[in-house]
């Protein structure tokens, strides 16, 4: 975690000091741009990983009975917020760098199975996010006095994080519980990715303009690793993991499924594909916000 940071701080300072550079006897000034708002990601993997551990239960439990009460989500939605310095490079150029945080998630993620004499429940939570340090280039085009239309773009190293949170346990209709698992998982990563997006700056008083935002982003990051924990009855386990995405089939050649190697997954299958997962940030995002020339 503190070499992060560190990296973080010391991409940040090259940039900024790349930023200082570019920017001359220009008499724009220096400006503060902050926003936020919603956003949808693909998630990829991930999301191919959450349809198929259902499917993989239903399809072994349907034939003695279970049938689904509660369904896993898929995730999409989700935040973003940017901080970046703008510095005028002139005719309505400015080099934009900064940094923020896109974020998703979903809490009591549940996949509740019934059958005639037992309850089997599984319960997800998740964390995803990612913190870009970017740098990228806005141009503004007046439409008057007041109000630009504003076209950017650029890129950089986005510092990702996935972390889940997992139970699951059996009970009998009779009073006795058959099966508990839980675990955690805390895994980590790093990778480039890009965007470009349109917005309208509407100057409200001298100083200070509202900002509306619409941007695309493209962030496929892979290579996680992290660690797990497992407790399965009174039993802990705790290991090193790193992130993997694979294709099983339980018969070795009928229905494929997909899954990641979370201490759930199921193993010991004949396998169509096994590589690092990517957990998708792409996608797109709405924000809102200020610009303040300082």
């Amino acid at each position: 975690m503190k070499k992060k940071w560190i990296l973080i701080g010391g991409l940040l300072g090259f940039l900024l000091n790349l930023a200082s550079l570019s920017y001359g006897a220009d008499k724009e000034r220096v400006s503060l741009r902050i926003s936020g708002g919603l956003s949808r990601f693909a998630l990829g993997d991930f999301n191919a990983f959450i349809i198929d551990t259902q499917r993989f239960q239903l399809d072994n439990l349907r034939s003695v009975g279970y049938g689904a009460t509660e369904e896993f989500k898929t995730l999409h939605g989700g935040r973003d917020l940017e901080v970046s310095i703008l510095f005028p490079l002139g005719q309505g150029f400015s080099l934009a760098v900064g940094t923020g945080l896109l974020t998703t998630g979903s809490a009591d993620n549940l996949l509740v199975l019934v059958s005639s004499f037992s309850r089997l429940t599984t319960d997800l939570s998740y964390n995803i996010k990612t913190i870009p340090v970017t740098a990228g280039i806005r141009i503004n085009l007046p439409l008057s006095s007041a109000m630009s239309v504003v076209v950017f773009g650029g890129g950089g190293l986005y510092f990702a994080r996935f972390t889940e949170t997992g139970d699951k346990n059996l009970i009998l209709f009779s009073g006795t519980r058959g099966y508990e698992k839980s675990w955690d998982v805390e895994t980590s990563a790093a990778g480039w990715g890009g965007f470009a997006g349109l917005g309208i700056e509407l100057r409200i008083i001298k100083g200070l303009s509202l900002l509306v935002e619409a941007s695309g982003r493209l962030a496929r990051i892979s290579g996680f690793s992290g660690d797990s924990r497992t407790l399965f009855y009174s039993s802990e386990n705790k290991e090193s993991l790193k992130l993997l995405y694979y294709e099983f089939s339980p018969s070795g050649g009928g229905a494929f499924y997909s899954a990641l190697n979370l201490p759930d997954a199921p193993i010991g299958y004949p396998l169509r594909t096994l590589r690092d997962a990517v957990i998708d940030f792409s996608g797109w995002s709405i924000r809102t916000g200020f610009k303040i020339t300082l």
